[in-house]
């Protein structure tokens, strides 16, 4: 069974994740201008900010406050969980261990996320794709935690 999705959910990744699911280098980060868009629940910026790399973060749900977001991630991630419960034998588990694993890391990337939401709020950009409130050539590398892939519709 694969693994089918019934609606948009509101889950997140974690910088580790980025970097190697992106391949990248972080002396390459320092310095740079870094948008990730849509950024959904993922913990990407405030872990980047914390190593000193200038990151945003721009998502449609930032219009909510943080916590309704943070709600709403638990609900969704519960429901994918419950999903890829159903569809773990179709999954190569080598990045995390198991079901129980996964959904601590994606628990902890949207806590980290929607605390940081709370602290930084300027570097939670509401703006809804294709359009985004930035100058062009504002960020020298734009990332995507794989929201285009996993909505083939």
């Amino acid at each position: 069974m694969s693994l089918e999705l019934d609606r948009v959910v509101f889950i997140g990744r974690t910088f580790a994740e980025y970097v190697a699911m992106f391949g990248l280098d972080m002396a390459k980060l320092q310095g740079r201008r870094i948008l990730d868009c849509p950024a959904g629940a993922c913990s990407f910026t405030k872990e980047a900010a914390d190593l000193g790399i200038d990151a945003t973060a721009s998502d449609m749900a930032y219009q909510l406050s943080p916590a309704m977001i943070r709600q709403k991630g638990l609900a969704d991630l519960g429901h994918t969980i419950d999903k890829i419960k159903q569809a773990k034998n179709d999954y190569i588990w080598t990045n995390v261990a198991d079901v129980p694993a996964l959904a601590a890391q994606r628990k902890q990337a949207l806590l980290l996320a929607t605390e940081d939401m709370d602290r930084r709020p300027e570097r939670y950009v509401a703006a809804v794709l294709p359009k985004l409130p930035f100058a062009n050539h504002t960020f020298g590398l734009v990332l995507s935690a794989h929201y285009l892939f996993t909505y083939s519709e």
